[in-house]
């Protein structure tokens, strides 16, 4: 039985399926999940084909940074406030 919802059908040709909220909660789990820069970086770029590219900024960014748990943790903070 195949999916009617846009991008659940696992096509490879279906692109930039994440939004700016798929992409913080994958960042935000790698953090909570493996606690290192490596597996952000790695999520990161795993993430980075199915983005559009003017979304990309941001994420370019992370993994230029030297630390980017440091960064997720800090956009994490902004999503955190009242």
């Amino acid at each position: 039985m195949q999916s009617t919802l846009p991008g659940l059908t696992g096509r490879a040709d279906e692109k930039y399926l994440f939004s700016a909220l798929d992409i913080v909660l994958c960042l935000a789990l790698a953090l909570r999940i493996h606690k290192t820069d490596v597996a952000i970086k790695r999520t990161a770029m795993s993430m980075l084909s199915r983005v559009p590219p003017q979304d990309r900024g941001p994420l370019l960014k992370l993994l230029r940074s030297n630390k980017p748990a440091a960064v997720v943790e800090h956009i994490l903070g902004f999503l955190g406030e009242d």
